[in-house]
């Protein structure tokens, strides 16, 4: 189903704006020029996802705008509606809520992507394209090597009932142990080019709490400084802060992560299995058994409050922003 989303009109006919924001957008190198409209982008988990336990945050569901003035340089965008249900989770100590970004869509899109496979054919079929976009294969048979310096990035979306997908190549900077996905340009892509959002919001967070915040709490203390948060939407400019190298607490959480999967499945993996384009050859993990390690991995970090970045929030007021879009939204990082 494609979404009605031109809402170039006066706000004052759709009810009252729950946000507004007002923004220019940097649209990333090969992609300027697109006829693109921008909406809110946000994540949320597929009801077909196995590990019911794991936030996988697979899916982006979107919510339409008003949009006045002229978008990407300089526009005003309305926010009418809360985010769907499907967004929605639970704080531990508060009420619900939804992350989100800004994001730019093809004039006609759908109400929503799924950006990782929800069965083993289809996870198979993009780790074979993710190999042969990204990597060659040695003469001599001793494995794979990487296609250029820049970090390769595959990035799939496909309808919500999976008909329809479209897979685009990002070539990005890196250094010796991270990957800026501020910093990408489209280099390749086929399939349905109405799935292909220009990117995400890397510098500011859409937040939804569907009721008060009290002061103290932990999600008061990571968005407010301690102080109490309404109910109703947010907007957060990001700062994402690397810590220099691979931390220790990472390299630890891996091995941790790979001791807890074999002993629970009687297995002698490591995290090349699942973090990687290019596995060992003689193990390719299924669906669930990458799942399911994942998972665990995200555990970890979590016991240990292993954060390799950092990220800073801060309560945007009523002035203008600049937006930049990357392959990622800032609260996609870990």
């Amino acid at each position: 189903m494609l979404a009605a989303c031109d809402r170039q009109v006066d706000a004052d006919y759709q009810g009252d704006s729950l946000m507004r924001i007002r923004a220019s957008v940097a649209i990333p190198l090969g992609l300027e020029g697109a006829d693109l409209v921008p909406a809110i982008a946000f994540d949320a988990t597929s009801p077909l996802r196995g590990q019911e336990d794991c936030w996988m945050g697979d899916e982006k569901r979107f919510v339409e705008v008003g949009v006045t003035g002229d978008f990407p340089s300089n526009f005003t965008l309305d926010v009418f509606d809360p985010p769907p249900p499907e967004a929605m989770r639970q704080l531990e100590d508060g009420p619900a809520y939804a992350v989100g970004a800004v994001t730019a869509l093809p004039r006609e899109h759908p109400e929503g992507l799924t950006t990782a496979p929800l069965d083993n054919e289809t996870f198979q079929e993009w780790a074979d394209r993710d190999r042969d976009t990204c990597y060659i294969e040695l003469d001599d048979g001793a494995g794979y090597m990487a296609k250029s310096d820049s970090a390769c990035i595959v990035l799939h979306a496909c309808t919500l009932d999976g008909d329809s997908c479209l897979h685009r190549e990002l070539s990005c900077e890196k250094d010796e142990n991270f990957v800026d996905f501020h910093d990408c340009e489209v280099v390749g892509s086929s399939g349905d080019a109405t799935l292909g959002a220009a990117g995400y919001s890397v510098n500011y967070a859409v937040m939804y709490f569907d009721g008060p915040i009290e002061a103290g709490t932990p999600a008061a203390d990571a968005y407010a400084g301690g102080d109490a948060i309404s109910a109703g939407y947010h907007l957060y400019r990001v700062q994402l802060t690397a810590e220099p190298g691979l931390p220790d607490c990472l390299q630890s959480a891996f091995m941790e992560a790979a001791e807890r999967y074999n002993a629970e499945h009687d297995t002698e993996w490591d995290f090349r299995h699942f973090f990687t384009s290019v596995p060992p050859a003689e193990i390719e993990p299924t669906l669930e058994e990458h799942e399911a390690f994942v998972c665990e991995y995200t555990r970890v970090l979590q016991e240990g409050d292993c954060r390799p970045i950092k990220k800073t929030y801060e309560e945007v007021g009523p002035e203008s922003i600049s937006i930049e879009l990357g392959a990622l939204t800032a609260t996609s990082y870990m």
